[in-house]
């Protein structure tokens, strides 16, 4: 395997790495906003009136 095809192949790999991190981030975003409507929802329903 020539130097171009390891440098590629690294290039690759890392590429693959940035996206599935990127969307674990996205994920746990999307999972926290979820909870916090829940939460948000729960405590809004158990508010009494002024």
């Amino acid at each position: 395997m020539d130097e171009l095809t390891k440098k590629t192949l690294v290039i690759a790999m890392n590429l693959q790495r940035a996206n599935e991190f990127i969307q674990d981030v996205l994920i746990s975003i999307h999972t926290n906003i979820r909870d916090l409507e829940e939460k948000k929802a729960f405590a809004d329903r158990n508010v009494e009136p002024p």
